[in-house]
């Protein structure tokens, strides 16, 4: 009777344990269910449940009070890292990283994309650590006393650690074993490194990482990487130096190029409730080039990577953004070129200047100019940020390039930001029923202003007589974040199936103006992505050395393979949809054309292609190759 006496009490004593590790482990299986993670496997379920025992261990080298303090601590910290990715993966589809969190001071400047991201009913992530805290204000103004004698509590400890460890170690090593580390050398996928570690091994992971490739160590180059690099472009600008009929056609002619926030191609020449939702840029395509299969190809970086991608037609990296990481790096930038030629160079973002480290990275790219947010003229806002409007910013960079002659231009455009917000009245003109006061309603009414803001562009251009020797280049950044539904396709005439669903949302607008040019107004319906812009520029510019870019002349009419970040691609009719465990043969394989799927095998070749490219291209800028590729390739 003593003896379950005993036992009585010994649990007592620890109850707050299992249910505590209990709790931060349900969290982690609802994070898996809402962002469509499988987790039911023996090695997942047993890795995650090691990682918690091993948190809560050491609670257990305390005494009553100062354990449930330290358990609260444990369980605010567990509660915070699974809701920050949860929140993250909403918009973007992946963890947060070290990377992110380093240029965490623009959380507080994207605030309210942030909390249109939330529900209340994330409240139950923070239930046990308002259960844990009100019980340790309890015993504190209680003045409870429990002695547990240290033999007990590193007893305990010293099993919870060597369970935990064994737990957290024997999963990754069965990975390691039948797989090798390749894994985490390359990392291809965020998600396929937590499927093997865990979810917070994946973050003590990709910290560690972090701090070894960018504090303590730079990432090496295997043997033969170089070479491999070097033996690739060699190819690759033979394919570049391939002259076009738009070989030169815009040579000495002004370029200006508008990025386009979130603006998804699906609104381009499609109408709502019978109008058009982009009736400007629908004029400006009679005149001017389409490309309707252009894709966009950021990463975690989002609009950071849509300018480095196309200023650079370099790939963003797997974790965080260029412009934080690797800012001062020499690239073969289209700014850098036209300031070598004797044009004016200047970007226009009326944003704060130091936001992803543009007054750091637009210097070092060749812009002359960096026109940020307090150097505009005061105007009409619009958008989320109280900035001042696309329509103003654009008015204004046509007239400072008047006077600026032969120029390039880069505009960040941002009003069409998510959450889709603060456009002025008077621009709401669409009847958005059924959708009215949707996210999607929102992002209709921003993508209708940024068309106006584009038609005052055209009209002004037009009256500083750039019109006829400007090249205007529009597409848009990224996806809008906004999930396209089956009936939101429906309501704009679009395909309304799942494997056409799930190839708009890569799907951005790109339109090329070359003055002059006869056969303008032509759709083209070859892939291209973002990476493709800076060549085509210089090939269109009539550039003879071949530039160190990763892209191809979408003018070469050529499908070319288009790689996204984390593995997909599209090329042709095929698109193939990366596994999140990061395995070619578990990925999906589609024909969009004839809407069917497709033995993977018939996509796993270019699969493995893009990964190639994809590491290429890391490596190019982990180990700053730029210069020595120009200098070895055109000797």
């Amino acid at each position: 009777m003593n003896i379950l006496k005993n036992i009585g009490f010994f649990v007592l004593r620890h109850i707050e344990i299992p249910i505590l590790a209990s709790l931060l482990f349900i969290k982690m299986v609802w994070f898996a269910q809402e962002t469509g993670i499988y987790f039911m496997t023996t090695d997942r379920i047993m890795v995650n449940m090691g990682q918690v025992i091993l948190l809560f261990s050491i609670g257990l080298l305390f005494t009553r009070v100062r354990r449930l303090l330290a358990f609260f601590l444990i369980s605010l910290i567990g509660a915070f890292i699974v809701y920050a990715d949860l929140v993250y993966f909403r918009y973007f589809g992946d963890f947060i990283t070290t990377p992110v969190l380093a240029h965490s001071t623009q959380m507080g400047d994207i605030s309210s994309s942030i909390t249109e991201l939330m529900n209340w009913s994330d409240l139950k992530y923070f239930f046990d650590v308002i259960l844990v805290l009100a019980a340790y204000i309890f015993l504190k103004v209680k003045k409870v006393k429990q002695y547990i004698a240290w033999k007990e509590r590193l007893a305990l400890f010293m099993v919870g650690l060597i369970a935990g460890l064994y737990m957290t170690i024997t999963p990754i090593q069965n990975y390691v074993d039948d797989y090798g580390t390749n894994l985490f050398k390359n990392t291809w996928s965020n998600v396929s490194v937590y499927n093997v570690t865990g979810h917070l091994g994946f973050h003590v992971f990709e910290t560690q990482k972090y701090i070894d490739e960018n504090i303590i160590n730079s990432p090496e180059l295997e043997p033969g990487e170089k070479d491999d690099i070097l033996a690739w472009f060699d190819e690759h600008h033979q394919d570049l130096a391939e002259k076009t009929d738009y070989f030169g056609t815009g040579e000495g002619y002004n370029v200006m190029m508008i990025q386009l926030e979130s603006f998804q191609d699906y609104v381009v020449g499609n109408s709502i409730n019978g109008k058009e939702i982009t009736p400007n840029i629908n004029d400006l395509l009679d005149d001017s080039y389409r490309f309707t299969n252009f894709y966009h190809q950021v990463g975690q970086g989002r609009t950071s990577d849509a300018e480095f991608l196309t200023q650079t037609s370099l790939y963003p990296l797997p974790t965080g953004s260029v412009y934080v990481r690797y800012p001062t790096n020499t690239f073969d930038s289209m700014p850098g070129y036209f300031k070598e030629n004797g044009y004016s160079t200047s970007v226009y973002h009326s944003y704060d200047k130091s936001f992803w480290n543009r007054s750091t990275v637009y210097p070092n790219y060749g812009f002359d100019e960096f026109i940020g947010q307090g150097d505009f003229e005061p105007g009409e806002t619009a958008g989320p940020f109280d900035s001042l409007g696309d329509e103003g910013v654009f008015l204004q960079m046509t007239e400072d390039n008047v006077d600026q002659q032969p120029f390039y231009s880069f505009v960040v455009a941002l009003t069409s930001h998510h959450p889709y917000t603060h456009i002025p009245s008077k621009y709401y003109d669409l009847n958005t029923d059924p959708f009215g006061g949707t996210i999607f309603a929102n992002y209709l009414h921003s993508t209708h202003y940024v068309d106006y803001a584009v038609g005052q562009l055209v009209e002004k251009m037009k009256a500083e007589g750039l019109w006829e020797n400007t090249i205007l280049v529009l597409y848009g950044d990224h996806d809008s974040g906004v999930e396209f539904t089956a009936e939101h396709a429906q309501a704009l005439g679009l395909d309304d199936d799942p494997i056409s669903l799930m190839n708009v949302k890569h799907k951005v607008p790109l339109i090329i103006r070359v003055p002059g040019m006869e056969n303008q107004g032509q759709s083209f319906d070859h892939s291209v992505g973002m990476i493709d812009i800076a060549p085509t520029i210089m090939h269109l510019m009539g550039k003879e050395e071949p530039p160190v870019h990763f892209g191809n002349n979408v003018f070469d009419m050529e499908d070319h393979l288009v790689p996204f970040r984390y593995g997909s691609y599209k090329k042709g009719a095929i698109y193939y949809d990366a596994s999140l465990d990061g395995k070619i043969e578990n990925g999906t394989c589609y024909n969009v054309e004839e809407k069917q799927e497709l033995p993977v095998e018939q996509c796993a070749d270019d699969a493995q292609k893009v990964r190639e490219l994809l590491q290429m291209s890391d490596n190019v800028i982990y180990h700053n190759l730029v210069n020595e590729i120009k200098e070895k390739t055109q000797e």
